[in-house]
């Protein structure tokens, strides 16, 4: 029965994951790297998911002090270890009282709003693949996100809930 049970749900984290939106994507950055960030913020997170026993979880490592490396990890159930499946460099950008992530990963951004919740969580919120517009400047992409970051529509409706490792 157990083992039934663990069928089902690999499907049905493979087909949620077959479905789900990507973030929205531009060639040009919302801005240059010019927000620092607080070295707390350094190390390894883990998503909250109360359905896996291995969570995918992130690890943030300084550039220079504005831009950061993202490592993402999953765990690979053929070999039954956490492998890299995504690398980016990342910055900050700043829209009033709203943070955003910048994640390149071979020169495609790719963009969350991120909460901070104290020093040991953050929420993060994909900008929504809906978006149409395509933007050849990081100014006009910065006034998109500008008259729109307050719309509820502007996110994928899931957010995700990340923890500071304790290790």
């Amino acid at each position: 029965m157990k083992k039934n049970s663990v069928i089902l749900l690999a499907a049905i984290v493979g087909l949620s994951l077959m479905f789900t939106a990507c973030p929205y994507s531009s060639t040009v950055p919302l801005s240059t790297p010019s927000v620092d960030f607080d070295a707390s913020f350094l190390g390894k997170w883990i998503v909250e998911n109360e359905y896996s026993e291995q969570p995918n979880y992130f690890i943030f490592s300084n550039i220079d002090g504005k831009k950061f490396k993202a490592e993402k990890y999953e765990y690979n159930t053929t070999s039954e270890i956490y492998e890299v499946s995504g690398t980016y460099v990342c910055h900050f950008t700043d829209i009033a009282k709203t943070r955003f992530a910048n994640m390149n990963q071979d020169g495609t951004y790719y963009f969350y709003k991120i909460e901070m919740v104290g020093t040991s969580q953050f929420k993060l919120f994909e900008v929504t693949d809906n978006i149409d517009e395509t933007f050849t400047s990081s100014t006009e992409l910065l006034a998109f996100f500008t008259k729109h970051k307050d719309l509820s529509f502007f996110y994928n409706k899931d957010e995700e809930i990340y923890n500071k490792a304790t290790e």
